[in-house]
Parts: structure tokens; C-alpha cells; sequence
């Protein structure tokens, strides 16, 4: 802390220990009301992992999971974008499908070339590693996609968390900050990859559900065809 005074000569003898004393006192209680802040931003990253959890198991529509997904990770979070970006290996594409943005902010829907992003980001998203960055404009790791990607969409910060499906890449959970220069602790990336690890589970549940639903369908037909 800096104290200063407004008059010739400065502090007293007393009114210097006076502030000697405040000093630490206030340095605690500054202390204390960041540690509160960061229990409380634990508290609700894991409530929303609790709702995300529990709309997966309980539900087979794939749709509405990811878009509550997509939704309620962009508000918690303070999010200008959310999304859920499908890798489609044969148009070697991404396709943004589901989405979450502010007002201010354009939509993102849509397909991106893959090879736009360059060699390097798709080898780490395979790898299963989150691609975190504070600074777009910083950050030499975003140099290849940054002029005709990010600054046109104004994001300042990013993270591409991917979603692996038998050890292959099959989407990225994207979160971008268009506001102000993020900063993301090991905690947000932590969440990130538990939540990215729910999208895996709700895309092979209705995988599942959907191959169910066909071997279903072929009962039924060739029961027709035997009666």
C-alpha cells in the first residue's frame, strides 16, 4: 500500500504507525475477498458442471444438450461466443453447429477450412491438448489463422478445447472473448476439458440411440416381411 500526505513534512511519528498497523490488516482482508471470489467462481463452474452432467444422462437429443450446452457455458462464463465445431475430415471442414454469442458480436455458423488454421493447431487438437491464449494479437501460435479468421471476428482471446471420440478428433468446444484480453487460469482450462469430455459422452449416447433406433427399424421390417 502507498500513503500519502497532503501536507509539508509528511507523517508523524504516530500517524506513521498508525498506517503501519492498517497496512497488513487491509492487506488481509484484500487477501481474504480474493480467496472468497475465487471459491465462489469454483462454486459456480461446478454447478454448471453438475447441470451439464445431468442433462446428458437424462436426455438422447443431442440437440438440446449442445445448445443448452453451448447457451449456459457463454452466460456463466461471460462468454461473447460459445460453440461446438464439428471436424468433417472428408470436406476437410469445421462447421460451426451450435452457438451461443452477445448481441454485439456476429455469428460464427458455419464452415472454416481446416487447413486455414494450419498444421500445427489440428496436431494439438488431435494430441487431446487444449489451445489456450490470452492475447490474440500477442500470441505467435494464432500468427497463421489471425489476419483471416480471429481480428475479422474482433476476438481478443480464445480457447479450442477438442472433443475426441475413440482417440480421434471429432469436434472443438470454442470459447472467445471479444471484450477485453482474457486471462485463462488452470482452472477454466480444467473445467473446459470436463465439459468437452460431456459433449464426447452426449455425441456416443446418441450415436448408440441412433443405431438402436435402425436395428429397430430392420426388426420391424423383416417381421413384416415373415408375417
Amino acid at each position: 500500500f502507498i500513503f500519502a500526505a497532503d501536507r509539508p513534512g509528511g507523517f508523524d511519528h504516530k500517524s506513521a504507525r498508525l498506517l503501519g498497523a492498517i497496512a497488513p490488516q487491509a492487506a488481509a482482508a484484500l487477501s481474504n475477498a480474493q480467496l472468497l471470489e475465487t471459491a465462489e467462481a469454483r462454486a459456480r463452474r461446478e454447478a454448471l458442471l453438475n447441470r451439464i452432467i445431468t442433462a446428458v444422462r437424462e436426455s438422447l437429443e443431442l440437440n438440446v444438450v449442445l445448445e443448452t450446452t453451448v447457451r449456459t457455458l457463454g452466460q456463466m462464463l461471460d462468454l461473447c461466443r460459445s460453440y461446438i465445431a464439428f471436424v468433417e475430415r472428408a470436406r476437410r471442414t469445421v462447421t460451426v453447429a451450435y452457438e451461443y454469442h452477445v448481441a454485439e458480436v456476429g455469428s460464427t455458423l458455419g464452415d472454416f477450412p481446416i487447413a486455414g488454421y494450419g498444421g500445427t493447431l489440428l496436431a494439438q487438437m488431435e494430441r487431446g491438448e487444449v489451445f489456450a491464449v490470452d492475447d490474440v494479437e500477442g500470441d505467435p501460435r494464432v500468427a497463421p489463422f489471425r489476419e483471416k479468421f480471429l481480428r475479422p471476428l474482433g476476438v481478443k482471446s480464445l480457447m479450442y478445447v477438442p472433443v475426441l471420440q475413440d482417440g480421434t478428433l471429432a469436434a472443438v468446444l470454442g470459447f472467445s472473448q471479444c471484450r477485453f484480453v482474457r486471462h485463462w487460469s488452470e482452472e477454466e482450462i480444467d473445467f473446459a476439458q470436463a465439459i468437452a469430455n460431456q459433449v464426447s459422452v452426449a455425441m456416443r449416447q446418441a450415436q448408440l440411440f441412433e443405431q438402436q433406433r435402425r436395428a429397430a427399424q430392420y426388426r420391424a421390417l423383416l417381421n413384416r416381411i415373415n408375417s
